[in-house]
């Protein structure tokens, strides 16, 4: 890695590279003049009035994060912002070599050449950046050195991993124009380059962590459970069924493979649950929903953990493809095995319900921020017309404080036509099932149903 000398380095090594081509090719005959390389601001080069002479100026007017390099370490700080590593800067200069000439196409000439060097030194050599940096006698008698000399001469960039690239960069006259305006400075013909690319390392010391008194290595066999099926019966002499609904109290049949490891667990939604031993198995798992699950959409998740270290820690080790589990809720019964529906201010005009409160009792309680919904279905409508469809949302559930749930919902009703219903009670998206008819003559859904009238 570069020190922090590395961009004056790479400008003195430009410099020293454009100066060595032009004493070996002898252009000062050509302009008849000594020709100067410089690395100065634009505005700070003599013009003018006769002062001007020939001369070829590097002036580094931009300098941008490496986009290939932004990424390729690892982080250099933790959770809480502190430096870990000794992640470096590595950067891209942007130089705009222009000419500048005492006499007529002295400046073309210049620029010509200067370019033609560039071109045939695609890729700096190390031996050529130690030989600028470090000329006969540099080392031996860096004391003599101006300060400045002395810490480019140490800034190590022959020992960067990258090596230091020359690119042509296509400038457009919009661009070269805002340049030179910024420069405040007379136009001269200007040709742009792109030097990639330099590796800054970090003076910070990195983190040290505490040494290692023991190593505690455990070989587990990468085994990652797979969901495929869910499935679900009412009680365990039922059979399972991939259309019947999840209900709170049912059994839920997990299917899938490789679904048993050292501890066994399921995560639904932000809760945990473990299945006893017995019902767990490498191809099913037999799970009783919990009655503090409540209705909606849940991702469910089989994970294993293991055990091991001195002392012994827990430890997660694979966890399963998330698969949509939806609770349903439904209407709870009275012991008459009729529905716990209540009508309370019912207010009836003609044929039309103006306004009432239906109550209900629901399972799994509703709680605080769920969205409950009721929806009616017309019951065998005539066979002139379709049957209605209404929507009516839940009046805010009243729940105690020192409680997380109530299974009473009140929907207030309002602009309902006289009919019998039936009733669907949604929560977060779930909705409660219909019980279909087992017989012949009266096919279709027949419960839960109220009748609204007089």
């Amino acid at each position: 890695m570069s020190s922090l000398y590395a961009i004056a380095a790479v400008t003195t090594v430009l410099k020293d590279l454009l100066n060595n081509g032009l004493i070996d090719g002898d252009v000062a005959t050509a302009v008849s003049d000594n020709v100067v390389v410089s690395s100065l601001p634009p505005n700070r080069i003599p013009g003018g009035n006769g002062e001007e002479r020939s001369q070829l100026n590097l002036f580094l007017y931009r300098v941008t994060p490496n986009s290939g390099w932004r990424n390729a370490g690892l982080p250099a700080r933790d959770h809480s912002g502190h430096p870990l590593g000794r992640d470096p800067l590595v950067v891209d200069l942007h130089y705009l070599l222009t000419a500048y000439g005492a006499d007529e196409l002295h400046a073309e000439i210049l620029l010509g050449y200067g370019m033609q060097l560039l071109h045939e030194t695609p890729v700096i050599p190390r031996e050529q950046i130690d030989t600028s940096l470090a000329s006969p006698g540099l080392l031996d008698d860096a004391a003599d050195l101006p300060p400045t000399l002395r810490a480019i001469a140490g800034s190590a960039l022959s020992q960067q991993v990258e090596q230091i690239k020359i690119t042509p960069a296509d400038i457009s006259v919009e661009d070269l124009s805002k340049l030179w305006t910024s420069f405040q400075a007379p136009f001269r013909p200007s040709a742009g380059y792109h030097i990639s690319a330099v590796m800054i390392e970090s003076r910070r010391p990195p983190a040290r962590g505490l040494p290692v008194r023991a190593r505690n290595l455990t070989a587990i066999p990468f085994q990652r459970p797979t969901i495929t099926r869910l499935l679900s019966q009412p009680d365990a002499t039922t059979e399972a069924s991939p259309h019947a609904p999840i209900l709170p109290g049912n059994i839920l049949l997990i299917r899938g493979r490789d679904l048993t490891g050292e501890q066994t667990h399921l995560r639904i939604g932000n809760r945990t649950y473990t299945p006893p031993p017995d019902n767990l198995g490498e191809t099913e798992i037999l799970f009783t929903i919990p009655d503090d699950l409540p209705a909606g959409l849940h991702p469910l998740s089989v994970f294993h953990e293991v055990t091991f270290g001195d002392p012994p820690v827990t430890r997660p080790s694979a966890e399963s493809n998330p698969v949509a589990l939806v609770l349903r809720p439904q209407f709870q019964r009275l012991p008459d095995d009729s529905y716990d529906l209540t009508v309370t201010d019912l207010e009836i005009d003609g044929s039309t319900v103006i306004t009432g409160l239906l109550s209900a009792r629901v399972s799994p309680g509703v709680r605080r921020r769920q969205r409950v919904e009721l929806v009616l279905n017309e019951y065998d409508p005539p066979a002139t017309r379709t049957a209605r469809r209404l929507v009516y949302d839940a009046n805010p559930p009243v729940i105690p404080e020192d409680e997380e749930e109530t299974e009473m919902v009140a929907f207030p009703i309002r602009n309902l036509p006289v009919a019998t219903y039936l009733l669907r009670i949604r929560v977060d998206g779930a909705e409660s099932p219909l019980v279909h008819s087992t017989d012949p003559a009266e096919p279709g859904y027949v419960q839960p149903r109220i009748s609204l009238g007089p």
